[in-house]
C-alpha cells in the first residue's frame, strides 16, 4: 500500500506551526542566554573587587588608580570582560587595560591621597561621605544604548535600563538607571548622570559640583516623560 502524500494545505499548516513555534522558543532562549551573561559578568565583578580590596590591603587602604593596577590580584584578564560586550574591551577609554567595564577608581584614589581638587574628585569625596555603599565599577553592556552615534564607545551615562554595578563592600547590584531630563524638558546631554550609576543616593546632594565633567549630579531633573 502506497503512503499518501502530503497536501500543500497541511504542509502549510505544518510550516505555520514550526514558524509559531520559533517565535515563542526563540525569546525565552534569548532570555536565558542573557541571564547566562549576566551571571558571568557579575562573578567577573566579585572577583575584581576582591581585587581591588587586596590591592588596599597592600596600599594601606588607597583605592588603585585604574582597573590596571589591580591585574597582579587576578588569575585572567579575561574577568575584565563583559560577555555581553560586543567590543571585547576596546570600547572603554582610561583603565589602562583593554576591559568592558567603567570605574571610578582615579577619582576615588585622589579623593584619599589629596593629589587633586578638580570638581569630579570633590564630587567622590561626596560621593563617599552620603552613600556607605557606593559604587566603584559599572557594567554598562546589558542595558540599551543612548548614543547611537557612538556604535562601540562604552561611556559614563552611555546606556540606560539595566546595569550591573560593583560596590565598595565587593557586593553586585543590578540596577535599572534612566535618561533624565531638564524640568524645561530638554534632555540633558550626558544621558544618565554618572552619580546614578555610581549611587542610588536621591535626590544629588547639593554639595556636588555642577561643573564635575565625568562624574557628575546634576539638579533640578525629572525623569523623561
Amino acid at each position: 500500500m502506497s503512503r499518501r502524500a502530503f497536501t500543500l494545505m497541511e504542509l502549510l499548516v505544518v510550516v505555520a506551526i514550526i514558524a509559531l513555534l520559533v517565535a515563542l522558543i526563540t525569546p525565552v532562549v534569548f532570555h536565558v542566554l542573557e541571564r547566562s551573561r549576566q551571571s558571568a559578568c557579575i562573578s567577573n565583578l566579585r572577583q575584581i573587587g576582591i581585587a581591588i580590596k587586596s590591592y588596599q590591603e597592600d596600599y594601606g587602604g588607597v583605592y588603585p588608580e585604574n582597573l590596571a593596577r589591580t591585574q597582579p590580584y587576578v588569575k585572567s584578564a579575561e574577568l575584565y570582560l563583559c560577555p555581553s560586550d560586543p567590543t571585547r574591551g576596546k570600547g572603554v577609554i582610561g583603565e589602562g587595560l583593554d576591559t568592558s567595564y567603567l570605574s571610578i577608581l582615579r577619582f576615588l584614589h585622589a579623593a584619599m591621597t589629596d593629589r587633586e581638587r578638580t570638581p569630579d574628585v570633590v564630587s567622590a569625596r561626596v560621593l563617599m561621605a552620603t552613600d556607605p555603599n557606593y559604587g566603584l565599577v559599572v557594567c554598562q553592556s546589558h542595558g540599551t544604548r543612548e548614543t547611537p552615534g557612538e556604535d562601540t564607545l562604552i561611556s559614563y551615562g552611555s546606556h540606560s535600563g539595566l546595569i550591573l554595578r560593583l560596590r565598595n563592600d565587593a557586593s553586585v547590584a543590578r540596577v535599572r538607571v534612566q535618561v533624565v531630563c531638564t524640568q524645561e524638558g530638554g534632555t540633558l546631554s550626558g544621558g544618565v548622570p554618572t552619580w546614578h550609576l555610581y549611587s542610588d543616593v536621591r535626590p544629588c546632594p547639593p554639595e556636588v559640583p555642577q561643573d564635575a565633567l565625568f562624574l557628575n549630579c546634576p539638579i533640578n531633573t525629572v525623569p523623561c516623560p
